[in-house]
């Protein structure tokens, strides 16, 4: 998902979990999704 949005693969494969999810949550809010940081998992777009 990363490689796809102009980050190279050699930083893709060094991020921490947090930075990696942090990153994955950036990419797929600029797609549209909606992510509850509460409930740590993506909104239901039907909801």
């Amino acid at each position: 998902m990363l490689a796809t949005r102009g980050v190279p693969w050699d930083v893709a494969i060094r991020l921490t979990p947090t930075e990696l999810l942090g990153y994955c949550v950036v990419v797929g809010e600029l797609e549209g999704g909606r992510f509850d940081w509460t409930l740590m998992r993506w909104k239901d777009p039907k909801a």
